[in-house]
């Protein structure tokens, strides 16, 4: 079984991997805005990977079988960059579509 940290590198870069691939069809389909969406993906991998890599995770036993959840502790800047971000690509798709 690979160890968080393993884990944790490897979807780092698969995420980085869609962005590519995301451009990549962009460039081959000439559907252009595509390209929107890039800077949100590349930012919201950086910061995914490195606020998610400083988690702090919390489990409890009691009842036994619920499982624990990661509190990633993001700063309030960049949920706000994401959002910016998501929304300008998702209206640039939607114009260059």
């Amino acid at each position: 079984m690979p160890s968080a940290a393993t884990i944790m590198k490897i979807t780092f870069v698969c995420m980085l991997i869609a962005c590519v691939i995301i451009g990549i069809a962009g460039i081959v389909t000439k559907h252009y805005g595509l390209l929107g969406l890039l800077p949100f993906g590349i930012f919201g991998s950086i910061t995914a990977f490195i606020y998610g890599s400083s988690g702090t995770p919390s489990g409890s036993i009691n009842p036994p079988g619920t499982g624990g959840t990661i509190k990633l502790d993001y700063p309030w800047w960049v949920w706000l960059v994401d959002v910016v971000l998501l929304i300008g690509g998702f209206i640039i798709v939607k114009v260059g579509w």
